[in-house]
């Protein structure tokens, strides 16, 4: 399975527009008051943690109604070198 870890500057990242995601789901999600993110996707009561695969991201844990979910990732597209 692909992982954030495995994108790379240059590459593409094909996302299925859409507002709700399944937990566990690797998403494209904006965050008030910061840059969207492609992380994973887990409800955790009132809140919402949004993990990276790449250890030198944080987890975001923030409340439910300051995520959106833009889209599910489906594909990624490497440039020739």
């Amino acid at each position: 399975a692909l992982s954030e870890r495995n994108i790379c500057e240059g590459d593409v990242a094909f996302i299925e527009r859409r507002t709700f995601a399944r937990e566990g789901s690797l998403v494209f999600a904006e965050i008030k008051k910061q840059a969207p993110v492609l992380r994973r996707y887990y409800r955790n009561g009132a809140s919402i943690e949004l993990r990276p695969a790449n250890e030198e991201f944080d987890e975001l844990s923030v409340p439910a109604d300051s995520v959106s979910v833009v889209g599910i990732f489906r594909a990624l597209i490497r440039p020739p070198e």
